[in-house]
């Protein structure tokens, strides 16, 4: 049998006194990180305005569906990319 103990997980590990606690170090981009925003914002907008003018056209609403999709698509656009500087 293996007596060895186990590890303790980073969230109980005591900082040694008079250390100051790691900081996480900011992540570099990558070359994939450029396109992966790109087409997420492409599709973002294609599927929403899309969907709203489909819905206009089945409502006989036009175009206030497609504005509405129109701004749904840049509100979560804003959100990913607050969220992706985060990281």
């Amino acid at each position: 049998m293996n007596s060895k103990k186990p590890l303790q997980s980073d969230k109980n590990r005591e900082e040694p006194s008079g250390s100051t606690p790691s900081v996480k170090k900011p992540r570099r981009p990558s070359k994939g990180d450029g396109l992966n925003i790109g087409l997420t914002i492409g599709a973002t907008i294609t599927t929403f305005v899309i969907g709203g003018n489909w819905l206009d056209q089945k409502l006989g609403i036009s175009p206030w569906l497609t504005l509405l999709g129109a701004a749904f698509a840049l509100i979560s656009i804003v959100l990913y990319l607050l969220k992706f500087a985060k990281s």
